[in-house]
């Protein structure tokens, strides 16, 4: 038996619409074995604004809160049971203590 590995990210990872096609082309194949997913859209730059803008004490708060936003309307949207809250804290204390320091 061989293994079907698949790759997902980018744009197929941007919102709640395209998660569900993204798990439907998952679902419709037995043969697949291996699903590797990327972070949602915009968020490997948003984190890397957040932390530049922590260096520097300026923005981050809103790009945080803008990450949160959207990660939030996703899992509603999903009607997923998931709770983000205790990865989202980390993120802010982080960003916190890199502002803190510089």
């Amino acid at each position: 038996m061989s293994t079907l590995i698949s790759k997902f990210g980018g744009t197929s990872m941007e919102n709640a619409e395209t998660i569900s096609q993204v798990a439907d082309v998952i679902l419709d194949n037995p043969e697949r074995h291996v699903a590797v997913v990327s972070a949602t859209s915009e968020t490997t730059d948003q984190l890397i604004a957040l932390g530049d803008g922590a260096v520097v004490g300026e923005y981050w708060e809103g790009v945080y809160d803008e990450m949160v936003k959207r990660h939030n309307s996703i899992i509603e949207e999903l009607e997923l049971d998931l709770d983000l809250l205790e990865h989202y804290e980390s993120i802010n204390k982080l960003a916190s203590g890199i502002e803190m320091i510089g």
